[in-house]
């Protein structure tokens, strides 16, 4: 939205520095709450919270809400509801089932840490990956699908990062063991365990 000359925020985020929601929002909500609820939170508690929900206000709301709500239950119980409300494997399914066919491929390396798809040593994982060769071509369609949809940034040149950080954990978590198979089946090793 920002990088793209075509679209209506171009180069405006280089000029406006916004703070990020960090400690100082933390703390002022943890008072907030603190003076709602008859259990209260400590200041180390939300910043733990603020953290394990990735640091995205939104979710530190939510843990907030469940926290008052079902104060007893304790602070662990109230990041663990949240975080099976927020990062949900169901939508994550299917935004993963509807991507087009290099597409999970691509996300399935970049979330592994080799973002550089077009260098030999990505295109030989994204191959071992898709099952067959790729070339640049792949990759760049599959990139700049992502790009377009907001689900992949360009950092810089051959550097790229999935947007979610939790959708990234997820693609991890699932594509982690195939990925080892598939590289060990290329390189002739058998995979780590």
């Amino acid at each position: 939205m920002f990088a793209r000359s075509s679209e209506p925020f171009y180069n405006w985020a280089l000029l406006e520095p916004f703070p990020l929601l960090g400690d100082e929002f933390v703390v002022s909500t943890v008072e907030l709450a603190n003076s709602l609820a008859r259990n209260t939170l400590t200041r180390a508690d939300g910043l733990h919270a603020f953290e394990a929900l990735h640091r995205t206000p939104e979710f530190f709301r939510r843990f907030i809400e469940r926290f008052i709500l079902y104060q007893f239950e304790g602070v662990d119980a109230a990041i663990t509801h949240t975080k099976t409300t927020v990062f949900s494997d169901e939508y994550f399914m299917k935004q993963w089932t509807a991507a087009s066919a290099a597409d999970p491929a691509v996300l399935a390396v970049v979330a592994s840490g080799h973002s550089d798809l077009h260098s030999a040593t990505g295109l030989r994982h994204l191959s071992a990956v898709l099952g067959g060769p790729a070339t640049r071509s792949t990759a760049g369609h599959a990139l700049r699908r992502l790009q377009d949809a907001n689900v992949v940034a360009r950092l810089e040149r051959g550097r790229y990062r999935i947007e979610d950080e939790a959708y990234a954990e997820w693609i991890q978590q699932a594509t982690a063991a195939h990925l080892r198979e598939s590289l060990a089946g290329t390189s002739g090793k058998k995979p780590r365990k």
